[in-house]
C-alpha cells in the first residue's frame, strides 16, 4: 500500500528522506536533531507506507526549497 504524497506530514517526509539516504548517512544527520524532532521523526516513520520514487523525488525537491527558506521544526 502506498501513502499519498498530499497526506504526508513534514515529519513523515523527513523520515522518508532519511530512510532513502541509508543508515550511514542518516545516522550522521540524526545527531543534530533535537529530542522533540527525533520523536516526530520516529512517529512519522512508524506511520509511513511505501512511497513511489516519483513522490520521493518531489519530497526531496520540497525539502531543498524549504531548507533555503529556513522553514523551522518538523512539527
Amino acid at each position: 500500500m502506498t501513502t499519498p504524497l498530499t497526506t504526508l506530514t513534514r515529519a513523515q517526509k523527513a523520515a522518508a528522506i532519511l530512510v532513502a539516504m541509508g543508515k550511514p548517512s542518516a545516522s550522521r544527520l540524526l545527531k543534530f536533531f533535537k529530542q522533540e524532532e527525533l520523536k516526530a521523526l520516529i512517529e512519522g516513520a512508524r506511520l509511513l507506507r511505501t512511497i513511489p520514487q516519483s513522490d520521493l523525488e518531489r519530497i526531496v525537491a520540497e525539502f531543498d526549497a524549504e531548507s533555503t527558506s529556513d522553514a523551522g521544526p518538523l512539527t
